[in-house]
């Protein structure tokens, strides 16, 4: 984990790595315009599912946060997560779906999902995954690191 100095707050900040799985579809346009804007933010994206298994399959890449789409190369995202996961434990997801937040819980039980996106991401919806991930990061981190 790479750390950067916050000269405004005084702070440790943690230079996080996201990866977006999706299709060619829409859904996470705004989310990456969003995430783009971010200072300690790298960004890969990738189209193809096998290609993003691939890439967390590698641990010399380091990717802190997965963002999958409802649907990745014809399949269920959590499907793409169920098939991640034995590849790549470490690394944190978050999934689109339209479902409510309760029935998001329960459908993704057991998964280590960081959260659910909504189908329309705006910057409100990158804000809070952004702080839930520092968050877990920082569970990580050594004291005085």
């Amino acid at each position: 984990m790479t750390h950067s100095y916050d000269k405004h707050e005084g702070r440790k900040t943690v230079m996080m790595s996201f990866l977006l799985v999706c299709d060619e579809s829409d859904t996470l346009n705004e989310f990456e315009r969003c995430l783009e804007g971010l200072p300690d933010i790298s960004l890969q994206k990738v189209t193809s599912g096998q290609d993003a298994l691939d890439l967390v399959k590698d641990k010399a890449n380091k990717v802190d946060l997965a963002v999958v789409d409802q649907m990745v190369g014809g399949m269920p995202g959590i499907r793409w997560v169920e098939q991640m996961l034995p590849l790549n434990p470490m690394v944190n997801t978050a999934l689109v779906s339209s479902l409510s937040d309760e029935d998001f819980h329960e459908y993704t039980e057991g998964l280590g999902v960081l959260m659910r996106i909504p189908l329309d991401p705006d910057k409100t919806t990158v804000t809070r995954v952004v702080e839930r991930l520092v968050k877990v990061l920082s569970l990580y981190q050594t004291p005085g690191a």
